[in-house]
């Protein structure tokens, strides 16, 4: 099962919420493979201008990282 776009919204609000009294963010979805690699990308694209590695080294599931994308910018 995929994530809806509330479920992208409710990311970022988590994430921003807790942002500035973190150092690192673990990304883990029940599989471990796309959908965490794709939340871990997003959030690396918007915070860090930068998602390549994600890319080239995991399985990114596309739905769940555009949503995230999208969500941001909404």
């Amino acid at each position: 099962i995929s994530i809806t776009s509330e479920q992208a919204q409710q990311i970022w609000s988590f994430v921003e919420k807790n942002l500035s009294n973190v150092k690192l963010i673990v990304c883990q979805c029940e599989q471990g493979v796309s959908r965490s690699a794709a939340i871990a990308a997003a959030l690396s694209r918007i915070l860090q201008n930068e998602d390549e590695y994600f890319f080239k080294y995991y399985w990114v599931n596309r739905w769940v990282y555009d949503l995230l994308i999208q969500a941001k910018q909404e």
